[in-house]
């Protein structure tokens, strides 16, 4: 028998081999080019690069979160649990887009772009809520505009004490953020992870990006 971790790497292998529409990848490069992303202050970057040095492999809550609010309307993302390797099902979410008539997933956290179909078959899909980039963006844009009371747990107050005796650019950037924790709502806008924004809006859209993803519990 097949030793289990080869069996779940060729499922990779065969989603990166799909043949797939040549302008996808550019597509998704421009629909994204004006997001940052910067996890924990240890790597940043347009979430496309660090999808391909997977730097966002632990986090599919606050990616999808994230670059949702630069795809179209109605494409959405969608939240359930996978299967890489047998026997092992965990809690996942992923984007599902459209793109000249086709469906296709985006991956950030586990670097795969195939359609949705594959996606779907390989993984074995179990969604169990969804929410659209519509509601996401709307959802964003209000908190940006108006941003909420800051309220800290106390892992992260000490953080905050911790960073302000060190002062610098991270501390200053803290200051300036719109924070977010995820709700625990599936079908929230915003669904689990703890996330800063700072952004710009201009006529109901986002016009530009920077997130930073935290590994705390930001309220509390």
């Amino acid at each position: 028998m097949e030793n289990p971790v080869m069996l779940g790497e060729r499922k990779f292998i065969i989603a990166k081999d799909s043949k797939i529409d040549l302008e996808v990848f550019p597509y998704l490069i421009k629909k994204l080019q004006n997001l940052t992303i910067n996890v924990m202050g240890n790597y940043e970057g347009n979430p496309i690069q660090l999808m391909k040095h997977h730097y966002l492999k632990n986090w599919c809550y606050e990616s999808t979160n994230t670059a949702i609010v630069f795809f179209n309307d109605e494409d959405l993302i969608e939240r359930g649990s996978i299967v890489v390797y047998p026997n092992e099902r965990f809690d996942h979410s992923w984007i599902l887009f459209s793109f000249n008539g086709q469906k296709y997933v985006l991956d950030l956290a586990l670097d795969v772009l195939c359609k949705k179909e594959l996606y779907d078959s390989l993984f074995e899909t179990h969604i169990e809520g969804y929410s659209s980039a519509l509601k996401t963006r709307n959802y964003l844009i209000q908190n940006l505009l108006n941003p909420p009371k800051r309220e800290y747990s106390k892992e992260c107050m000490k953080f905050l004490e911790r960073l302000e005796q060190l002062g610098g650019e991270s501390f200053q950037r803290q200051k300036k953020e719109v924070q977010i924790s995820g709700s625990n709502g599936i079908n929230d806008a915003m669904y689990h992870g703890s996330m800063g924004y700072i952004g710009s809006v201009e006529n109901g859209k986002i016009k530009t990006l920077s997130a930073h993803f935290y590994a705390y519990e930001l309220g509390g």
